[in-house]
């Protein structure tokens, strides 16, 4: 019980998060972030219009955190991985019910189906099929408020 209840997430700022992903869209920032931090700390933030209008697209999103200079204080995917591995109750008891993402992580991807038309995706954490999964969202879907993203306290 004493590993839920310690808050402290170690990031492994070795492990390689990637490998289908063609292109980082921000390499620099890829390495940044703290080798250790305590959930308790960190923001859960939505966009300003609260995420509730229908046309809060994750490009919306993304250029807002991108004007206002905010990505540097979002967690990346190493950052979301560290929680992961925290294992499901940890993540129940410190982020139940709603998608956390990692916008400083975006990346572009190429489908097979559409070579020519590439895609930005941002990874994000949440809770299917009763386990923690990593996965990836695309910026040309609509975000609702149970989409936060994750940021270090300023």
């Amino acid at each position: 019980m004493k590993r839920i209840n310690d808050p402290i997430v170690h990031v492994d700022l070795l492990l390689p998060p990637y490998g289908w992903q063609k292109k980082v869209r921000y390499p620099e920032l890829e390495m940044t972030g703290p080798d250790q931090f305590d959930v308790r700390q960190l923001e859960r933030w939505i966009h300003p219009n609260g995420q509730e209008d229908p046309d809060t697209f994750g490009s919306t999103i993304l250029e807002y955190l991108e004007e206002n200079s905010m990505l540097t204080s979002c967690l990346g995917v190493r950052d979301l991985l560290g929680i992961k591995r925290r294992g499901l109750g940890f993540f129940k008891k410190h982020f139940q019910g709603k998608l956390f993402f990692g916008w400083r992580s975006v990346v572009q991807v190429t489908y097979e189906d559409a070579p020519d038309a590439p895609e930005l995706v941002v990874p994000c954490l949440g809770l299917f099929t009763g386990e923690v999964v990593l996965d990836w969202r695309g910026v040309t879907v609509t975000w609702d408020s149970n989409y936060y993203a994750l940021r270090f306290p300023s």
